[in-house]
């Protein structure tokens, strides 16, 4: 007999784009409204995508079902198609939608760009931090950390200028133009800073529960870091087990913490396949059947293959961390966990 909580979520997991299909959907196209799917395949712009600008900037501005499903007309995807060609040409997303939306609402279409707008604040918050770190410097760096968490706000500036700092490193290094050094300090005052702004918010007993680790083998914990602080920020007690967690470790806490969520992350294409069996180990215990599983990272963005094991089993959370965090909430919503209470 089939366990219909096993099937629950292996249910989850295989439609987990939270995506609108059926009659209504072909109603609406029929009077020139279209779900989010069907504008994702027009666009290219992936589902959380236009989740997340629609978020941070205000479009695309879709209409809404009874049923509270997104809906977008011709004009709203003429609109997005408009902002592609300005990020094609350079202009970063946040000013591209801000263009785009002044451009019409001035009915001014195709206006002549301004060259300076092609280049975000964050370009020069990214350079200067990335400085920084090259050069062990570490008044600056902490100086331009305030600054762009300051500025941008925590979220934009860990997706904007952080993450993308750390990644230059990364690429630096690879390319013999870094030392080991410099990720080591960038990484050191990156995580410093996550962990100060983890401490205190709410820890109710009816908060949902997410662990989060680098899985075995991997040293590099900082993304699964930001993810568990932007949990945090929507209301979740993330536990965060660090870098290169063993299995054991993994499934100890598991059963001792018994999350709605766990969440192993990757970077290196040697340890992917060793999140792939953690994770297919936990959703073999019974006792687990009715979990959560998630993971991301690096290898798995560039080798869609590395997820294929993990079909039916684990939910690929994609690059964008809001928008994974964002994601992890909705799934939760559709299980009898507690839902979060944003702090």
């Amino acid at each position: 007999m089939t366990d219909t909580r096993l099937s629950g979520i292996a249910e989850l997991v295989m439609e987990s784009n939270d995506l609108h299909a059926g009659t209504e959907s072909e109603v609406c196209g029929s009077l020139g409204m279209y779900p989010i799917r069907v504008v994702a395949k027009q666009t290219g712009i992936g589902v959380h995508t236009l989740r997340a600008w629609e978020r941070r900037y205000g479009l695309p501005r879709p209409s809404r079902t009874a049923g509270t499903h997104r809906l977008y007309g011709a004009n709203d995807i003429a609109m997005l198609r408009r902002v592609l060609n300005l990020i094609n040409d350079g202009m970063p997303p946040g000013r591209a939608c801000a263009f785009v939306l002044d451009e019409t609402a001035n009915f001014q279409p195709r206006r002549e760009v301004d060259p300076a707008l092609m280049r975000s604040p964050s370009d020069d918050l990214r350079g200067g931090l990335y400085g920084a770190f090259m050069n062990l410097d570490e008044e600056v760096a902490s100086r331009s950390l305030s600054e762009c968490f300051s500025l941008l706000g925590t979220e934009l500036a860990l997706s904007e200028v952080v993450l993308p700092a750390l990644a230059d490193i990364g690429t630096a290094w690879a390319q013999s133009r870094a030392s080991v050094a410099a990720e080591h300090f960038a990484s050191g005052l990156i995580r410093s800073r996550l962990l100060g702004a983890c401490e205190g918010g709410s820890r109710g007993t009816d908060q949902p529960v997410a662990l989060l680790a680098a899985g075995p083998g991997d040293q590099h914990e900082i993304p699964v870091m930001v993810l568990a602080l932007l949990l945090r920020r929507r209301g979740w007690r993330s536990i965060f087990l660090g870098s290169s967690t063993p299995y054991e470790a993994i499934s100890d806490a598991t059963a001792r913490t018994r999350p709605q969520l766990v969440c192993l992350s990757a970077s290196m294409a040697d340890t992917a396949p060793r999140v792939v069996d953690a994770l297919l180990r936990l959703r073999r215990i019974p006792e687990h059947n009715s979990m959560l599983l998630a993971y991301g990272g690096l290898p798995f963005r560039n080798n869609p293959e590395s997820r294929r094991p993990l079909e039916g089993a684990a939910i690929y959370l994609g690059d964008d961390l809001s928008a994974a965090a964002d994601r992890a909430g909705t799934l939760l919503q559709r299980t009898n966990a507690p839902r979060p209470t944003l702090i």
